[in-house]
């Protein structure tokens, strides 16, 4: 019998780098207008207005969006795996933070309402991941200039 497989796929480069592809989708497009009309007090972005309207405040709005842009890029850490060996344990406890703290905001279905930082918590995570894992196999990893 053929063992079942994700279809968001398995492992730990392959999960985090599906991860990451939602960093650059329109979802996370529209959370960053959104927080750039909240915090610039620019206006809000036209395709969003009858949302507002729907959810009563701006933070509101983001909370929800950051919930449904979470809900679908943390399905790609369901299967998110790390080796055994104790070198990795390190990696395993944030990848476990990542996880955790992902499905929490995007699989939670709570009444709890998320900012943009506390997503930015989530970018900053997969990054340390990364950085970690290139440490690991040596390299001398570099996180450049545009963090």
């Amino acid at each position: 019998m053929d063992e079942e497989k994700s279809e968001f796929g398995k492992g730990l480069i392959v999960c985090l780098l599906h991860f990451a592809n939602h960093w650059g989708n329109d979802q996370w497009e529209t959370i960053r207008d959104l927080k750039g009309a909240r915090t610039n007090k620019r206006g809000i972005p036209n395709r969003e207005e009858g949302s507002l309207k729907i959810y009563g405040s701006l933070e509101k709005l983001i909370s929800a969006r950051i919930t449904s842009w979470a809900n679908a890029a943390t399905d790609h850490l369901y299967e998110i795996e790390v080796p055994k060996e104790k070198k990795w344990d390190s990696i395993r406890q944030k990848v476990a933070e990542l996880r955790d703290y992902g499905l929490e905001i995007g699989h939670g279905f709570t009444d709890q309402q998320y900012t943009f930082d506390e997503a930015g918590k989530l970018f900053d995570l997969s990054r340390e991941i990364a950085f970690e894992i290139d440490k690991l196999i040596g390299l001398k990893p570099d996180l450049g200039q545009w963090q």
